[in-house]
């Protein structure tokens, strides 16, 4: 490493920068889940015409977490956090993505498959 490269001051403001960012990644992580949860009940109902069955977007989020949490935790442990977080959020994203297309096509099974994939970001 160079001088430049191990400067107290430059590393302080790497740190201070790359805190911000995870922060403002986790608020509006924090943001996004809950706003799947209480908005994803609403659309299984409405897509599914039956409102019994809303919890089952709820459900299939934690699904996704569960199912997906270890080969996340694998490819972190192999490349790293960013590539595992980046993977997990690429995925959530396709799922937002078949939401959308589910409730446009009004596709139940599709709309509780997106939210298995959404799930994968938490």
């Amino acid at each position: 490493m160079t001088p430049a490269e191990t400067d107290p001051a430059r590393l302080a403001g790497i740190r201070r920068r790359t805190l911000l960012i995870l922060s403002l990644g986790q608020i509006l992580g924090g943001i996004a889940f809950g706003a799947t949860i209480s908005l994803g009940a609403v659309l299984a109902g409405e897509v599914s015409g039956r409102d019994d069955l809303s919890g089952l977007a709820t459900a299939a989020v934690t699904l996704g977490a569960a199912a997906f949490a270890v080969p996340l935790a694998r490819l972190a442990q192999a490349r790293g956090r960013r590539p595992a977080l980046a993977t997990g959020m690429l995925i959530a994203l396709v799922g937002v993505a078949l939401v959308v297309a589910a409730r446009h096509f009004d596709v139940f099974a599709l709309l509780l498959a997106a939210f298995v994939l959404i799930g994968v970001a938490t």
